[in-house]
């Protein structure tokens, strides 16, 4: 593979993380999502190589709200990849990137909905066991947290609240 860069995404960027979004996902719901929570996000990575992006993760923040007080986290996604880039690690370096610049911000969750074999990989468990959810139960086996740092996450619980411009995505 080509030597790969990962950086902020810049206004330049937009048509090509679009397109990266859109090739990389069976409709235009995920392109169009960050379209619309873009300038709400807490970090837009772009891969890029030379000067071709090949790859987008996207972080917003999200609310928890429990039975105790309500407190914020972040959460990655959609993260894509153009396909002929796909399983040659771009991903991957996406997320480990994030998650540090995500730790560098100060952010010591990060939730993530996906695949449990595939995230795990990076530190993410399951949050349905602490007690953390998304929406309903049927998403419990494929939501995910991550945590930076001393147990930032003990003893709060409760439900993940996305950007409304998630529903339906």
């Amino acid at each position: 593979m080509t030597q790969l860069s990962i950086r902020p995404e810049t206004p330049e960027d937009r048509p090509a993380v679009f397109s990266v979004n859109d090739c990389a996902f069976p409709t235009q719901l995920e392109a169009e999502l960050v379209d619309r929570v873009r300038a709400e996000a807490l970090l837009s990575l772009v891969a890029t190589t030379k000067h071709d992006v090949v790859g987008h993760a996207l972080f917003t923040r999200v609310r928890v709200e429990g039975p105790g007080p309500e407190w914020t986290a972040a959460a990655l996604g959609p993260i894509a990849v153009q396909p002929e880039f796909q399983r040659e690690g771009v991903g991957g370096d996406l997320i480990r990137e994030g998650l540090d610049r995500c730790a560098a911000l100060g952010e010591s969750v990060v939730f993530v909905l996906g695949s449990p074999d595939y995230y795990s990989k990076f530190g993410f468990v399951p949050a349905a066991p602490l007690d953390l959810h998304y929406e309903e139960a049927s998403f419990d086996p494929y939501f995910m947290v991550w945590a930076h740092g001393e147990d930032p996450i003990a003893e709060r619980t409760g439900f993940v609240r996305y950007h409304e411009a998630f529903s339906g995505v």
